[in-house]
C-alpha cells in the first residue's frame, strides 16, 4: 500500500504541475490575441 502511494504521488504532482503551466500558457495567448485587436 505504501509503495502505490509513493509511486502516485509524484504523478500526480507532475500532472498538477502541467495543468497549470497549460493553463498559464492558454491565459498568455488569450491576452496577446486581445492586444493584437
Amino acid at each position: 500500500m505504501q509503495n502505490t502511494m509513493q509511486i502516485s504521488e509524484p504523478s500526480l504532482f507532475d500532472q498538477a504541475k502541467y495543468e497549470y503551466k497549460k493553463s498559464s500558457y492558454t491565459e498568455i495567448y488569450k491576452v496577446l490575441q486581445n492586444l493584437r485587436q
